[in-house]
């Protein structure tokens, strides 16, 4: 936890000297009372100042840790998944509560290696790899009706191992960035290979190493591109296309009912006809 921020969760802290003084960046609690000494002063810090010191925060020494308060949930994310890829394990949001009125009440963070994959068959032969163990940790945090959040449930027992040189390369952690994506669309259009354009992308970062995403992020991108991707030529071609079978769809729908109405009058006929001639056996 780094200097200047104070967490507390009770209103009161046993002070074994006479003479207690809490010291911090911002402000010095000097309390000559034994027994028991009042922190009011450290609770009456405004939302703004506590919310201002969790952004301040310097995630690159700090732990999560019951009370840390935060303005919203996406600096308790950052917080988290800052502090996730230092020590070396993927994150993901398992699930949050809503109240009655439709807010998230409270939001849970696990590590990406939480739960139990189901064998689908107990005679498996070629298993495949998964990343679910059963991993624990977590934390959980409450919302206010104002939106900021407050650590509750902290759980930073793993129960694998932890690899901060492989961050990179977990889904959490793979982003293209946009300046990326729009060379990949120019060179795509000009006939440049993919192969190409990607090594000419590592040489750029200095190293696979200094890249947020992987190749696989890479090509995936240039297929979504190329499948949106539709001329305004090719728009109108589908169009009438489209409006073809329309067309046919309906001469089909005329024909079938033609059909249909001709083979009901005839069954009708053939009864009429059967009526009259069992009329005539009876007389």
């Amino acid at each position: 936890m780094s200097r200047g921020a104070v967490w507390t969760s009770a209103n009161t802290i046993n002070c074994l000297e006479t003479n207690v003084d809490v010291k911090g960046e911002d402000e010095v609690i000097d309390n000559g009372l034994m027994g028991q000494c009042n922190v009011s002063l450290i609770e009456n810090i405004s939302d703004q100042q506590q919310s201002q010191e969790c952004e301040s925060f310097n995630v690159v020494d700090a732990m999560p840790a019951v009370g840390m308060r935060f303005k919203n949930y996406e600096a308790l994310y950052n917080f988290y998944h800052a502090y996730a890829k230092k020590t070396g394990f993927p994150i993901r949001k398992r699930s949050s509560r809503k109240g009655n009125d439709g807010m998230t009440r409270s939001v849970t963070m696990t590590c990406g290696r939480e739960g139990n994959r189901e064998k689908r068959s107990k005679k498996n032969l070629n298993a495949q790899p998964t990343m679910q163990l059963g991993c624990t940790a977590q934390i959980t945090a409450t919302v206010d009706i104002e939106g900021a959040c407050t650590i509750s449930v902290v759980n930073l027992e793993h129960n694998h191992g932890l690899s901060p040189s492989k961050a990179r390369t977990w889904r959490c952690n793979r982003k293209v960035p946009n300046h990326v994506k729009r060379r990949l669309e120019v060179n795509d259009a000009a006939g440049i290979p993919l192969h190409k354009s990607f090594n000419s992308t590592v040489v750029e970062a200095g190293g696979y190493d200094n890249l947020t995403f992987l190749e696989k992020d890479f090509r995936n991108y240039v297929e979504q591109v190329r499948r949106v991707k539709i001329c305004a030529g090719e728009a109108m071609a589908i169009q009438a296309y489209f409006q073809k079978l329309q067309a046919q769809c309906d001469v089909h729908k005329q024909q079938m009912d033609e059909l249909a109405r001709k083979l009901q009058w005839r069954g009708l006929k053939k009864v009429a006809e059967r009526g009259l001639h069992l009329e005539a056996i009876q007389v």
